[in-house]
C-alpha cells in the first residue's frame, strides 16, 4: 500500500512539473524567465536527456532574443546571473561534455536531440566569456577589471580547454554551412577573449559589428611551397625523393586546408603511383608512407578520414570530387601500411623479425575495424566508371582492397596470400593482383583415453 502511495505521489509531481514546465516554455519564448525558471529549467536538463537539444534551442533563442532586445538587460537576466556563478557554469560544462560523451557512445551526433544541443549551448558559454572578458574588448588589461569581473575572468580561464573544446565542436559537426558560419566566428570570438591577445585571430568591423574569424595556419609561404610541391608531384616525369619538410607540409595542408583534402591525396597517389611502376617494395622507402607507421600520423589520417567522411554525409557532397578523392586514397593508403605490416604472411613465414615490422602490425591490428570501415565506405560510394581525368582507383580495385583488408586482419590463419605482378612485370594502378588458397589444415593427434583392462 505505502508503495502505491508513493507511485502516486511520483506521477502526481511529474504531472505538476509537465505543467509548470509548458507555462516555463511559454516564458523563454516571451522573453520573461523567473529564478524559479532557471531551477526548473536545470532540473529538465538533468533529468530528460531526450529533451536537451530542444530545451538548449530555447535557451539559445532566449539568450538571442534578449540580447538584440536590450544588451545591457541580459546582464541582470536570471538566467544569465545563474551562469556566473561557478558551480552553474561548471556544470553546464561538464553537462555538455557528457552529452556530447553520450551521442558518440549511441551513434547520435547527427539526431535533431544532439544536433540542437552542441549547436546552441555556445551561445550561452559566450555570452559569459564575453562578460567575464568585458575589460579587453574596451581596450583594457585584467589589472583594470573590476574585482567581480577578475573573480569571473579567473573562473573563466580555469576552463577554457572545455570551453574552446565545446565550441570547436559546434564548428566540426554543423549541420550546414550557415550553423558552421556562426560558429566559425562565436571560436573566433571565443580565442580572442581566452587567449586574451590578437594573435589567434583576426577582426574587423562589419555593419557595425566586429567580426572575429580564426587566423589561417597555413601561410602565404606555406602556400607558394605547396604549389612548388603539387606541381612537382603531379608533373614529374621521373621519381623524385620527398623530404621530411614535404611530408610536414603535406600534413599542414591536410590538416588546416579541408576543402583541399582530395587534391592533396591525388597529388601525392600520382607521386605514389609512379613508385609503385617503378618498384613495389620500394614503395615503403616513401618519406610520406614510411610516416604513417607512426601511429600518431596513422591514427590522424584515420580520425580525419572518418570525420571527412560524416561531413560529406552530412553536406550531401559525397559525390563531389573532393570527398570522392579523399575517400579513394585514403583507402589506397591505409591498403599499403595493412600490406606492409603483414608482409609475413606474403613471405610465407610465421610471424614477423624485426621490431619494427612487430611494431607496425600491433598498431593496425588494434585499429583493423576502423581500417575495415574506411575500405568499405571507399567500395559502397565508389563510382563503377574511372575517371581518366584524375588519378582515381576503379569500384573494382577498391573492391579488391577490400577483400585483401579482409583476409589479412581478420583471416590471415586461415589463409595464404600470394602476390605477383600483372602482364609484362608491370604492376596494374591502384595496387597489385594476388590469390589466395586455404591453407592446409593440420591433422590432430587424437589423445589415447586411459586404458581399460577387460
Amino acid at each position: 500500500m505505502r508503495t502505491f502511495i508513493l507511485a502516486l505521489l511520483a506521477a502526481r509531481r511529474a504531472r505538476a512539473e509537465d505543467d509548470e514546465w509548458t507555462l516555463v516554455q511559454q516564458r523563454l519564448r516571451e522573453g520573461t524567465l523567473t529564478g524559479g525558471d532557471v531551477d526548473l529549467v536545470r532540473r529538465r536538463l538533468e533529468m530528460v536527456s531526450d529533451e536537451r537539444g530542444a530545451v538548449m534551442a530555447l535557451l539559445g533563442s532566449y539568450v538571442a532574443r534578449r540580447k538584440s532586445t536590450d544588451a545591457n538587460n541580459l546582464l541582470k537576466d536570471p538566467l544569465m546571473l545563474r551562469l556566473r556563478d561557478e558551480e552553474a557554469f561548471y556544470w553546464l560544462l561538464d553537462l555538455a561534455e557528457s552529452e556530447h560523451a553520450r551521442c558518440v557512445r549511441g551513434k547520435s551526433l547527427a539526431t535533431p536531440n544532439c544536433a540542437d544541443f552542441r549547436q546552441h549551448v555556445p551561445t550561452l558559454v559566450i555570452e559569459i566569456i564575453t562578460m567575464a572578458k568585458a575589460f579587453l574588448l574596451a581596450g583594457h588589461t585584467l589589472e583594470d577589471a573590476t574585482p567581480e569581473g577578475a573573480i569571473l575572468a579567473t573562473m573563466v580561464d580555469a576552463r577554457d580547454k572545455d570551453i574552446m573544446a565545446l565550441i570547436h565542436r559546434a564548428v566540426k559537426f554543423a549541420p550546414d554551412a550557415a550553423a558552421e558560419a556562426k560558429a566559425e566566428q562565436t571560436e573566433g570570438l571565443a580565442l580572442f577573449l581566452l587567449a586574451q591577445s590578437a594573435d589567434d585571430v583576426e577582426y574587423k568591423e562589419e555593419d557595425g559589428e566586429i567580426k572575429f574569424t580564426r587566423k589561417h595556419a597555413f601561410t602565404e609561404d606555406d602556400e607558394a611551397a605547396w604549389e612548388l610541391l603539387s606541381a612537382r608531384l603531379l608533373g614529374e616525369k621521373e621519381l623524385s625523393v620527398l623530404s621530411e619538410e614535404d611530408v610536414d607540409l603535406v600534413y599542414k595542408r591536410l590538416r588546416e586546408v579541408v576543402d583541399d583534402r582530395g587534391i592533396v591525396l591525388t597529388a601525392l597517389m600520382g607521386h605514389i603511383a609512379k613508385q609503385m611502376g617503378h618498384d613495389l617494395k620500394g614503395i615503403f622507402n616513401d618519406a610520406f608512407v614510411r610516416s604513417l607507421a607512426v601511429p600518431a600520423s596513422f591514427e590522424g589520417l584515420l580520425g580525419m578520414a572518418l570525420h571527412e567522411h560524416e561531413t560529406c554525409v552530412r553536406k550531401q557532397r559525397t559525390a563531389t570530387p573532393n570527398c570522392e578523392s579523399f575517400r579513394e586514397h585514403v583507402s589506397n593508403l591505409v591498403v599499403l601500411i595493412v600490406q606492409q605490416a603483414k608482409s609475413w604472411v606474403m613471405r610465407g613465414v610465421s610471424a614477423h623479425e624485426d621490431p619494427g615490422l612487430k611494431a607496425m602490425e600491433k598498431m593496425v591490428d588494434a585499429h583493423r575495424k576502423k581500417i575495415k570501415a574506411l575500405v568499405d565506405r571507399a567500395v559502397e560510394f565508389a563510382r563503377d566508371t574511372r575517371d581518366t581525368d584524375r588519378v582515381s582507383s576503379s569500384k573494382e580495385s577498391l573492391t579488391k582492397n577490400a577483400g585483401l583488408v579482409d583476409i589479412l586482419l581478420f583471416r590471415t590463419r586461415d589463409s595464404k596470400v600470394e602476390y605477383f605482378k600483372g602482364e609484362g612485370g608491370a604492376v596494374t594502378h591502384g595496387g597489385y593482383t594476388y590469390k589466395v588458397t586455404p591453407r592446409k589444415k593440420r591433422k590432430r593427434k587424437k589423445k589415447k583415453g586411459p586404458r581399460q583392462d577387460l
